[in-house]
């Protein structure tokens, strides 16, 4: 779930959402102040299109079952707002499902968005690289409109990554776990509580250890 909305893949591979829609972030073409307590369907992913989704503070991204990246909702407005979109304009709001830039077909096999502070999201590419637009903890805060490569995440170590508020935290592929970031309530799950702007490697997490991870607003 995102600040106040919710998305799912169905089984048939259609997307869905429901909850607020003040920014079009349920991606069906319209906007509402009323709450949907029903799901509706997303604007152009219907049955067979879509592989997963990822829901943020008040937009939405979905990879598709292609391989690109599509994202709707807020872009600019308030507080919200950052380029999380990564179509690299200033739109302050898309109402439909938009297309990534340099994100198109095969180049995408996995997506991650901050859910808990909501304004960037990542990908893993097919070629091992991670890249991230938006303003999160792994690229920064200048709101970056369009996708560019995650700084000090080397192509093909990394296979999935779980933000939290200024920091996070990546599984890589031995199976060992590192995080990097605010650490004042311990989630770098070290021994010492202080941020760390290099990686720190998990306690009891080394390599051939971890299948999955996932993080909270100020823990992993």
């Amino acid at each position: 779930p995102g600040a106040s909305h919710s998305c799912a893949v169905k089984t048939d591979g259609s997307a869905i959402c429901w909850g607020e829609n003040r920014y079009g972030q349920l991606g069906n073409g319209a906007y509402s102040d009323d709450i949907e307590t029903s799901p509706v369907s997303v604007s152009s992913l219907g049955s067979g299109t879509t592989a997963d989704i990822s829901v943020g503070g008040v937009h939405t991204c979905a990879l598709k079952k292609d391989g690109s990246v599509v994202c709707w909702g807020n872009n600019g407005v308030g507080n919200y707002s950052g380029g999380q979109l990564g179509d690299g304009t200033n739109e302050p709001v898309r109402f439909v499902p938009t297309q990534v830039s340099g994100l198109g077909k095969g180049t995408t096999a996995a997506i991650f968005t901050n859910r808990t502070e909501g304004n960037g999201t990542c990908a893993l590419k097919t070629n091992g690289a991670i890249v991230c637009w938006g303003e999160n903890s792994v690229i920064g805060y200048n709101r970056h409109q369009t996708p560019i490569p995650a700084p000090d995440l080397t192509p093909g170590t990394i296979k999935y990554l779980s933000i939290y508020r200024k920091g996070f935290c990546a599984l890589k592929t031995d199976n060992s776990v590192i995080c990097s970031g605010r650490n004042i309530e311990g989630q770098l799950g070290g021994n010492v509580k202080i941020g760390n702007s290099i990686f720190t490697q998990v306690s009891g997490l080394t390599k051939g250890t971890t299948d999955a991870i996932t993080s909270g607003l100020y823990y992993t």
